[in-house]
Protein backbone atom coordinates (compact mmCIF):
# COMPACT_ATOMS: atom_id res chain seq x y z
CA UNK A 1 0.00 0.00 0.00
CA UNK A 2 0.97 3.97 -0.48
CA UNK A 3 1.18 6.27 2.03
CA UNK A 4 0.47 9.64 1.52
CA UNK A 5 1.17 11.60 4.43
CA UNK A 6 3.90 12.03 7.55
CA UNK A 7 2.58 12.93 10.91
CA UNK A 8 5.05 13.92 13.49
CA UNK A 9 5.62 14.32 17.20
CA UNK A 10 7.33 17.37 18.41
CA UNK A 11 9.38 17.23 21.50
CA UNK A 12 12.36 14.02 20.99
CA UNK A 13 11.45 13.31 17.80
CA UNK A 14 12.15 16.94 15.79
CA UNK A 15 13.48 18.94 18.21
CA UNK A 16 16.00 18.47 21.74
CA UNK A 17 14.23 20.68 23.86
CA UNK A 18 15.37 18.96 27.07
CA UNK A 19 17.45 21.99 28.36
CA UNK A 20 14.34 24.32 27.94
CA UNK A 21 12.36 21.72 29.19
CA UNK A 22 14.63 21.20 32.19
CA UNK A 23 15.16 24.90 32.99
CA UNK A 24 11.28 26.59 32.94
CA UNK A 25 10.34 23.41 35.44
CA UNK A 26 13.66 24.80 37.39
CA UNK A 27 11.87 27.75 37.56
CA UNK A 28 8.73 26.79 38.40
CA UNK A 29 10.67 24.99 41.29
CA UNK A 30 12.58 27.73 42.38
CA UNK A 31 9.53 29.97 42.87
CA UNK A 32 8.82 27.14 45.32
CA UNK A 33 12.16 26.82 46.95
CA UNK A 34 12.24 23.90 45.73
CA UNK A 35 16.18 22.59 44.79
CA UNK A 36 16.54 22.29 41.09
CA UNK A 37 16.17 19.24 39.19
CA UNK A 38 18.53 17.28 36.60
CA UNK A 39 18.05 17.26 33.10
CA UNK A 40 17.99 13.70 33.41
CA UNK A 41 14.91 13.55 35.85
CA UNK A 42 13.22 16.37 33.88
CA UNK A 43 13.44 14.13 30.62
CA UNK A 44 12.04 11.14 31.90
CA UNK A 45 8.87 13.25 33.32
CA UNK A 46 8.20 14.17 29.85
CA UNK A 47 5.80 12.65 27.31
CA UNK A 48 2.13 13.05 28.54
CA UNK A 49 1.60 16.79 28.67
CA UNK A 50 2.48 19.65 30.87
CA UNK A 51 0.42 19.34 33.68
CA UNK A 52 1.48 15.88 34.35
CA UNK A 53 4.90 16.93 33.43
CA UNK A 54 4.35 19.54 36.29
CA UNK A 55 2.80 17.06 38.42
CA UNK A 56 5.90 14.74 38.65
CA UNK A 57 8.28 17.55 39.39
CA UNK A 58 6.79 18.69 42.28
CA UNK A 59 5.62 15.10 44.27
CA UNK A 60 5.73 15.06 47.54
CA UNK A 61 4.98 18.96 48.02
CA UNK A 62 1.85 20.32 48.81
CA UNK A 63 2.06 22.75 45.87
CA UNK A 64 -1.49 23.51 44.17
CA UNK A 65 -0.99 21.81 40.75
CA UNK A 66 -3.32 24.68 38.43
CA UNK A 67 -1.13 27.23 39.87
CA UNK A 68 2.32 25.29 39.55
CA UNK A 69 1.33 24.31 35.83
CA UNK A 70 0.32 28.24 35.14
CA UNK A 71 4.06 29.11 36.74
CA UNK A 72 6.12 26.28 34.47
CA UNK A 73 4.02 27.71 31.28
CA UNK A 74 5.23 31.35 32.08
CA UNK A 75 8.71 30.13 32.65
CA UNK A 76 8.87 28.04 29.47
CA UNK A 77 6.88 30.73 27.03
CA UNK A 78 9.73 33.59 27.89
CA UNK A 79 12.43 30.67 26.82
CA UNK A 80 10.97 28.58 24.40
CA UNK A 81 14.22 28.19 22.13
CA UNK A 82 17.03 29.11 23.63
CA UNK A 83 18.39 26.12 23.72
CA UNK A 84 16.64 23.98 21.24
CA UNK A 85 17.76 22.37 18.58
CA UNK A 86 17.08 19.92 15.41
CA UNK A 87 17.85 16.76 15.88
CA UNK A 88 20.59 15.92 13.11
CA UNK A 89 19.08 15.05 9.69
CA UNK A 90 15.43 16.67 10.53
CA UNK A 91 15.70 19.59 7.95
CA UNK A 92 17.02 17.29 5.17
CA UNK A 93 14.24 14.74 5.71
CA UNK A 94 11.78 18.01 5.80
CA UNK A 95 12.83 19.19 2.92
CA UNK A 96 13.06 15.63 1.34
CA UNK A 97 9.48 15.44 2.36
CA UNK A 98 8.14 18.86 0.79
CA UNK A 99 9.76 18.06 -2.84
CA UNK A 100 7.93 14.72 -3.08
CA UNK A 101 4.77 17.05 -2.19
CA UNK A 102 4.00 14.53 0.83
CA UNK A 103 1.60 16.20 3.77
CA UNK A 104 3.30 16.76 6.79
CA UNK A 105 1.14 16.95 9.89
CA UNK A 106 1.95 17.73 13.92
CA UNK A 107 0.83 16.05 16.58
CA UNK A 108 2.37 17.01 19.97
CA UNK A 109 1.02 16.62 23.85
CA UNK A 110 3.06 20.49 24.27
CA UNK A 111 0.52 23.14 24.48
CA UNK A 112 -0.23 23.94 20.66
CA UNK A 113 0.76 27.88 21.24
CA UNK A 114 4.02 26.56 22.18
CA UNK A 115 3.92 24.47 19.11
CA UNK A 116 3.23 27.04 16.72
CA UNK A 117 5.82 29.54 18.23
CA UNK A 118 8.68 27.12 18.21
CA UNK A 119 7.88 26.06 15.16
CA UNK A 120 7.79 29.87 14.11
CA UNK A 121 10.99 30.67 15.81
CA UNK A 122 12.70 27.61 14.50
CA UNK A 123 11.47 28.76 10.48
CA UNK A 124 9.90 25.82 9.52
CA UNK A 125 6.19 26.48 10.02
CA UNK A 126 5.89 26.31 6.23
CA UNK A 127 6.60 22.56 5.97
CA UNK A 128 3.63 21.86 7.95
CA UNK A 129 -0.01 20.87 6.11
CA UNK A 130 -1.47 20.97 9.95
CA UNK A 131 -0.38 21.30 13.43
CA UNK A 132 -1.81 20.10 16.84
CA UNK A 133 -1.09 20.60 20.07
CA UNK A 134 -2.51 19.95 23.67
CA UNK A 135 -5.37 21.92 24.01
CA UNK A 136 -8.86 21.26 25.85
CA UNK A 137 -10.82 20.32 22.51
CA UNK A 138 -8.84 16.75 22.65
CA UNK A 139 -7.83 14.03 24.81
CA UNK A 140 -3.54 13.72 24.41
CA UNK A 141 -1.94 10.73 23.31
CA UNK A 142 -1.74 7.80 23.53
CA UNK A 143 -5.65 8.58 22.61
CA UNK A 144 -5.44 8.75 19.06
CA UNK A 145 -8.14 11.58 18.71
CA UNK A 146 -5.60 14.54 17.71
CA UNK A 147 -4.01 11.87 15.27
CA UNK A 148 -7.41 11.28 13.67
CA UNK A 149 -7.97 15.30 13.56
CA UNK A 150 -4.74 16.07 11.98
CA UNK A 151 -5.67 13.36 9.53
CA UNK A 152 -8.34 14.18 8.55
CA UNK A 153 -7.84 18.11 8.58
CA UNK A 154 -5.17 17.25 5.82
CA UNK A 155 -7.21 14.68 3.98
CA UNK A 156 -5.27 11.78 4.69
CA UNK A 157 -6.64 8.91 6.40
CA UNK A 158 -5.22 7.23 9.25
CA UNK A 159 -4.05 3.89 7.59
CA UNK A 160 -2.32 5.70 4.80
CA UNK A 161 -0.71 7.88 7.41
CA UNK A 162 2.91 7.42 8.86
CA UNK A 163 2.97 8.29 12.46
CA UNK A 164 6.56 9.38 13.84
CA UNK A 165 7.39 9.60 17.62
CA UNK A 166 9.87 9.09 20.30
CA UNK A 167 7.66 7.83 22.91
CA UNK A 168 5.14 4.88 23.89
CA UNK A 169 2.41 7.75 23.37
CA UNK A 170 3.12 7.90 20.48
CA UNK A 171 2.95 4.99 19.24
CA UNK A 172 0.34 3.58 20.61
CA UNK A 173 -2.04 6.81 19.45
CA UNK A 174 -0.53 5.68 15.52
CA UNK A 175 -2.04 2.40 16.53
CA UNK A 176 -4.67 3.21 17.94
CA UNK A 177 -5.71 4.95 14.50
CA UNK A 178 -4.28 2.35 11.90
CA UNK A 179 -1.36 4.25 11.39
CA UNK A 180 2.47 2.77 10.70
CA UNK A 181 4.19 3.64 13.44
CA UNK A 182 8.11 4.48 13.52
CA UNK A 183 10.27 5.01 17.21
CA UNK A 184 13.05 7.86 17.01
CA UNK A 185 15.60 5.78 19.31
CA UNK A 186 17.64 8.71 20.39
CA UNK A 187 14.38 11.27 21.60
CA UNK A 188 13.35 11.52 25.26
CA UNK A 189 10.94 8.79 25.60
CA UNK A 190 10.49 5.08 25.32
CA UNK A 191 8.60 2.54 23.89
CA UNK A 192 6.70 -0.38 26.44
CA UNK A 193 5.02 -3.23 25.48
CA UNK A 194 3.34 -2.01 21.95
CA UNK A 195 6.04 -1.96 19.97
CA UNK A 196 6.50 0.37 16.89
CA UNK A 197 6.54 -1.54 12.91
CA UNK A 198 9.67 0.74 12.55
CA UNK A 199 12.78 1.80 15.10
CA UNK A 200 15.33 3.96 13.70
CA UNK A 201 18.25 6.03 14.77
CA UNK A 202 19.01 8.29 12.34
CA UNK A 203 16.66 10.74 9.93
CA UNK A 204 18.43 9.14 6.46
CA UNK A 205 17.22 5.99 7.19
CA UNK A 206 13.70 7.45 7.96
CA UNK A 207 14.00 8.81 4.40
CA UNK A 208 14.71 5.20 2.93
CA UNK A 209 11.32 4.10 4.90
CA UNK A 210 9.62 6.92 3.52
CA UNK A 211 10.95 6.24 0.00
CA UNK A 212 9.42 3.03 -0.28
CA UNK A 213 6.12 3.69 1.62
CA UNK A 214 5.66 6.42 -0.48
CA UNK A 215 6.05 5.08 -3.96
CA UNK A 216 9.36 6.96 -4.69
CA UNK A 217 12.98 5.29 -5.24
CA UNK A 218 15.84 6.61 -2.91
CA UNK A 219 17.39 8.63 -6.19
CA UNK A 220 14.38 11.09 -6.42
Amino acid sequence: MKYEAAIFDLDGTLIDSRRDLAEAVNVMRKHYSLEPLSIDKVVSFIGDGVTKLVERSIAGTNIDLAEAVKVKKQAYAENLVVHTVFYEGVLKMLDWLKEHNIKIALTSNKPVEFCKVILDEMNVSHYFDAIYGGCDNFPLKPAGDMVQIAADSIGVATDKSIMIGDNWTDIEAGKNCDCFTCFYTKGLGKVTEVQPDFTFDSFDQLIELFSKKFGFSKKQ
